[in-house]
């Protein structure tokens, strides 16, 4: 091969990677799994004490036998990076390919409910308007297109119905469940199942899960840019939420 061929091969070869390093490679975070959080969540626990821990018995006590505390009660969204919400879609973009839109915020609220083994009630909302992904365009955008949350700045999932888990959660062991509710997005509210993972991390609980949506089921209208071919007409919301009582 003459040198004038090796160095049009070279050139090639780096634009090529430049073109992977730039355009195609992804920086998007892994899908939601309980795995990771039930790992996150550990090493942000510093020796808890776990919340099945026995009370002292009243001195009136007529048994010495210890009462169970349990999981009863209101269990509220922890506020930091191990509890979020967001999108996930497949997109053309011209003269790079497919490739896959993440966005996810860290602004959820909300609560759970639980009475033995029945989850009584779930009210989560997230501030769609702090949406981020690795693109703060597809960012601005958002807000005037396909979410438009500029006019939608909220959505929320609530349990319709309480449901038995089958057990009251144990420290270590997973809870797989389908969370039937009501979902508001884009201003527009429909019932799904949304399936859910659990698990009890020291004085913690964590949820994971993802449900895929199609978007003109509430009025989400496709995106339309210069750069984009196209977007999938349906795509997963995940979440990741950790739980204190209280």
């Amino acid at each position: 091969m003459s040198k004038r061929w090796m160095a049009l091969a070279g050139v090639a070869i780096v634009g090529l990677a430049a073109l992977w390093f730039f355009f195609l490679r992804s920086d998007n975070p892994e899908r939601v799994s309980l795995d990771d959080a039930v790992a996150a969540a550990t090493a942000t626990t510093d020796e808890v004490a776990p919340v099945e821990a026995l009370p002292e018995a009243p001195d009136d006590a007529a048994t010495d036998d210890p009462v169970e505390v349990g999981l009863d009660g209101t269990w509220s969204v922890l506020s930091d990076d191990s509890s979020f919400a967001g999108y996930r879609v497949g997109e053309e973009l011209a003269g790079i390919g497919v490739t896959e839109a993440v966005g996810r915020t860290s602004a959820v609220s909300g609560s759970l409910e639980l009475e033995g083994s029945t989850l009584t009630a779930v009210n989560i909302e997230v501030d769609m308007t702090s949406l981020r992904s690795d693109d703060s365009r597809r960012d601005g955008a958002m807000g005037r297109q396909a979410l438009e949350t500029g006019a939608f700045p909220t959505a929320t999932f609530v349990l319709t119905g309480s449901f038995d888990l089958g057990g009251i959660p144990k420290e270590g062991i997973a809870v797989s469940v389908a969370a039937t509710g009501d979902l508001t997005l884009h201003g527009v509210t429909q019932s799904l199942e949304f399936p859910l993972e659990a698990q009890l991390v020291g004085d913690r609980i964590v949820v994971v899960g993802s449900v895929d949506i199609v978007y003109g089921d509430f009025g989400i209208a496709l995106p339309a840019a210069p750069i984009l071919v196209g977007v999938n007409d349906h795509g997963l919301i995940e979440l990741q939420l950790t739980f204190v009582r209280g």
